[in-house]
């Protein structure tokens, strides 16, 4: 009997090993960043979305906490606190300036001397900074020795703080910093993931998961439709509190 309540003990010991009641996340992310214009809005200005069309997208590094408790047998509910930083890029503007004096007749002649000493690319990186405040609810499943599986799923509310637009001049930078009235700043979004956990110890697991996230919010308010989204990679250490 004693033997038989001795091994009961150790298979729900095993059965818990990676279940963790409540804990904490460190996790930092690397992200490509973009943003989604609605081109088929009738209130769009001609040509907008052309000039628009030089941007693409660019990489982008979040950090942050997470608390998770257990709410069922493998469901866990995740929050916490996130420095995000979303945006993207300016294609490189080519140096393909036309001069007055290189003119003969009224036409432009790129063989005549112009004179200017030539001008180096140029290119600018938009950074949106936001405190993110994720409400996600994770599914955990295929617990095999150290590593289990996880889906993810949920939201996050985030306040912008300030915007940074980087100004690339060849080799030289110029950094303007700005608080922009005009952009939202409670935004909405939508999170996505999957993942997996890898046990180190009976505190700590390791985690890195592929996320999707989409704000549902407006960037701006504006007869424009802008919707910033990224995905990426995060890597975390999760630490267990009981």
């Amino acid at each position: 009997m004693k033997t038989f309540i001795s091994f009961l003990i150790i298979l729900v010991s095993l059965s818990a090993y990676g279940q963790f009641s409540s804990s904490l996340d460190c996790v930092g992310a690397m992200k490509i960043g973009y943003r989604y214009i609605n081109p088929n809005k009738s209130d769009v200005p001609p040509g907008f979305i052309d000039i628009r069309n030089n941007e693409k997208a660019d990489l982008r590094a979040d950090v942050g906490i997470n608390y998770n408790i257990k709410i069922g047998s493998n469901l866990y509910f995740r929050t916490g606190l996130r420095f995000a930083n979303k945006g993207y890029n300016s294609r490189k503007f080519d140096n393909d300036h036309k001069w007055g004096n290189q003119s003969q007749d009224g036409v432009f002649n790129p063989n005549i001397p112009s004179g200017e000493k030539e001008k180096p690319n140029s290119q600018f990186k938009y950074h949106y900074f936001f405190i993110e405040i994720p409400l996600v609810a994770r599914y955990e499943f295929l617990h095999k020795n150290k590593l289990s599986f996880y889906a993810e799923a949920g939201g996050a509310a985030s306040y912008y703080m300030k915007s940074v637009t980087v100004q690339k001049l060849g080799s030289d930078r110029k950094l303007n910093k700005d608080n922009d009235e005009a952009i939202n700043n409670i935004q909405i979004s939508t999170l996505l993931s999957a993942g997996a956990n890898y046990q180190l110890n009976y505190k700590t697991q390791l985690f890195l998961q592929p996320t999707f996230n989409y704000n549902l919010t407006d960037l701006v308010s504006a007869p424009v439709n802008e919707h910033l989204y990224s995905a990426g990679l995060e890597l975390g250490c999760r630490h267990r509190i009981k």
